[in-house]
């Protein structure tokens, strides 16, 4: 993993860490009412197949709301928003 806490190229490949992180919004979203559980397992299934940051985006673009309260744990032991990460992938 870079130095930066998020990476500028989107296909650098996740860590479990990261995709717990990303996991750990996708509850909250579900817990305040904002998914369903099925679309929520359904996110949650593609982020554990996911290999790169790229392919996690799509299951989060709707839920930038989280932005505010939600950090990623990156491999590094960094950690970012997921505003960041959001226009990281883009």
């Amino acid at each position: 993993m870079t130095s930066e806490p998020i990476p500028r190229n989107r296909e650098l490949r996740l860590s479990d860490a990261d995709r717990e992180g990303v996991v750990g919004w996708l509850n909250t979203a579900l817990a305040e009412g904002r998914l369903t559980l099925v679309e929520c397992a359904e996110r949650v299934d593609a982020v554990l197949r996911a290999r790169a940051y790229s392919e996690v985006e799509p299951h989060l673009a709707d839920l930038q709301v989280l932005a505010g309260n939600a950090l990623l744990i990156l491999s590094d032991g960094a950690t970012a928003d997921i505003d960041d990460v959001l226009k990281a992938a883009t």
